[in-house]
């Protein structure tokens, strides 16, 4: 073969040799685009599975946060429907006297940590009505009898007494009206009592100086000294009928009132009966000197009847200490009197009937004057107040009543005791009333103070704007001129700043320290606005801040946070919140 042919031949199988390997490498291209091809894809749609699951789970958490939201809302919906509803509940418990069932209600809404807090002004209002007294003072274990302010000390003397035979009664001291320093001045002897006597204090009786008590136990009178509770004194010559006891304006003779109807006069220094005033018809149940010690008053029935209509048979006398003898009869007293009080002025007598009404009799003219209706039931305990313009009164509704005389209405109302009011007492300055029931417990008041009062008066101009602090305790009260802080209590001016600008929007700080006013200057409001921050207690201005015109007085805002245009309270609130946030 010769080298041409060879040559030709080798030529071809190069040339099919390179076709082969070119056609498996174009193969193999191929083939290798395909794999990225499908890898690609699937990457593609790994990456399009994986948006769409994390777009689910996204669209997951909406829903599950809008429905965690509306639950919330649901959930926030519902307590302000309940607090609104437990709101006229316990109105409802106040106007029933139920004080204490109002309270219980109202502490369900006392604001829990990261709760926001529902309460408004009608919840510190209500809170206030069920909390109006002073304080409560507990100690008693037995239904109290009988109350007394040991002179101007202001120490308050209670006597409880013990309807089932059961225990003895006792006499307990209370230094300045407080229940830290208490003392039991007194505990009943144990021993059989007398028949027809409930264990326990049925009288008591201080006298002017406020050195002594006199009291009566199982028809025995015991003079004490009330620093000590030492007895000075034991009487014991009525064979155990004594029911009534007071002191004479000089502090040594003392009145003791029987059963039998006898009243005697007894020296507390000796110890011995220095007159017999007389007799009435029926039995002592309370006695009391005029203020110059010329007069006795004393109140008598059947304590013992045992029935309804005999109980309705009381009368109501008027003694002349010296000369021993019976000078009037008060012809307006029909029933049982329970209690009697003559006023510092020695020229009234009020007496607490069973038939619910308190007489008032003028010793002067001798007759029963006016008749004074308020209690639902019988009235327990009558008590004047120093300045001889107000009565109190406690009856068996549960309710003490502070008396306008003049007027001849109830401009007090206080309800505390879950059950009768039995026993009155009045500080020497007034400025404590005391009240005792069969609850055991002892409430202080301050008679001054009407819970119940909603009016305050004597504003130069129209009311434009008001605002309440977060405690409740203080109102801003602005007019065009004028911003006044009120006591919501007291309901009084406690302060009046001296704006010098046209008032359209007010705030006040939680605490009641700080106020914001917001007007236009000028004598019409007619120059650029000015927004303000009071410091109340010092009545001047802290800052001030030039503001554009205030175009639109601001109004009073509700619970939605709306006034009564529409305009948002955010502003306020958050004025407000700062101010807190300063103070």
């Amino acid at each position: 073969m010769s080298a041409a042919v060879l040559a030709t031949l080798v030529a071809l199988v190069a040339v099919s040799v390179t076709i082969v390997i070119g056609g498996l490498n174009a193969e193999a291209q191929q083939a290798r685009m395909a794999a990225e091809q499908s890898r690609a894809l699937a990457e593609e749609q790994q990456q399009q599975l994986a948006v769409a699951a994390e777009t689910k789970s996204q669209q997951e958490k909406v829903v599950a946060q809008r429905a965690e939201v509306a639950a919330t809302q649901s959930k926030e919906r519902v307590r302000q429907v309940l607090y609104a509803a437990d709101i006229q509940v316990a109105r409802n418990h106040w106007a029933a006297n139920r004080p204490e069932k109002m309270r219980e209600l109202l502490e369900q809404h006392l604001p829990a940590a990261g709760v926001p807090d529902l309460r408004g002004f009608e919840w510190h209002y209500l809170w206030r009505l069920a909390n109006s007294q002073q304080r409560t003072l507990r100690g008693h274990a037995q239904p109290i009898d009988t109350l007394a302010f040991a002179g101007s000390t202001g120490d308050l003397l209670s006597g409880d007494v013990e309807y089932q035979y059961r225990t003895a009664g006792t006499l307990r001291k209370w230094p300045g009206g407080r229940a830290d320093e208490a003392s039991t001045l007194f505990t009943q002897p144990v021993s059989p009592t007398r028949a027809g006597y409930y264990p326990g204090i049925r009288a008591l009786a201080v006298s002017p100086d406020g050195s002594r008590c006199a009291l009566v136990d199982s028809g025995v009178v015991r003079v004490l000294n009330v620093e000590t509770g030492e007895q000075a004194r034991v009487l014991d010559a009525f064979n155990g009928s004594a029911q009534a006891v007071a002191f004479a304006p000089d502090g040594r003779q003392l009145a003791v009132g029987e059963r039998g109807g006898e009243i005697t006069i007894w020296d507390t220094e000796t110890g011995d009966k220095s007159a017999t005033i007389g007799k009435q018809t029926l039995s002592i149940v309370r006695l009391e000197f005029s203020p110059d010690g010329t007069r006795l008053a004393a109140a008598s029935g059947d304590s013992s009847a045992p029935t309804w209509s005999q109980l309705l048979n009381g009368e109501l006398w008027l003694w002349d200490v010296k000369a021993r003898e019976q000078v009037a009869q008060c012809r307006g007293v029909r029933s049982f009197v329970n209690d009697l009080s003559v006023n510092a002025q020695g020229t009234t007598v009020a007496a607490a009937t069973m038939e619910g009404t308190i007489v008032l009799w003028n010793m002067k003219r001798t007759e029963g004057d006016r008749i004074l209706r308020g209690h639902s039931g019988p009235v327990n305990a009558v008590r004047w107040l120093p300045e001889g313009r107000y009565l109190a009164s406690g009856g068996d509704d549960g309710t003490v009543q502070v008396w306008d005389i003049g007027r001849e209405e109830a401009k007090q109302v206080y309800k505390g005791h879950s059950g009768p009011v039995t026993a009155l007492a009045v500080s020497a300055d007034g400025n404590l009333l005391a009240s005792g029931g069969r609850d055991t417990l002892i409430q202080l008041w301050d008679p001054r103070v009407d819970p119940e009062r909603t009016i305050i008066r004597d504003f130069p101009y129209a009311i434009g704007t008001l605002a309440y602090s977060g405690d409740g305790q203080w109102l801003a009260i602005g007019t065009y001129t004028q911003v006044s802080v009120c006591d919501t209590l007291r309901l009084e001016k406690r302060h009046v700043l001296p704006i010098d600008h046209w008032v359209f929007a007010t705030a006040i700080s939680h605490d009641g320290r700080l106020v914001a006013t917001a007007g236009n200057q000028g004598s019409r409001g007619e120059e650029p606005g000015v927004v303000k921050i009071w410091d109340v207690t010092a009545g001047a201005a802290r800052h001030t801040f030039d503001r554009p015109r205030v175009a639109q007085p601001g109004g009073v805002c509700n619970r939605r946070g709306q006034d009564n245009r529409g305009v948002s309270r955010r502003h306020a609130v958050g004025g407000r919140r700062r101010l807190s946030r300063r103070a």
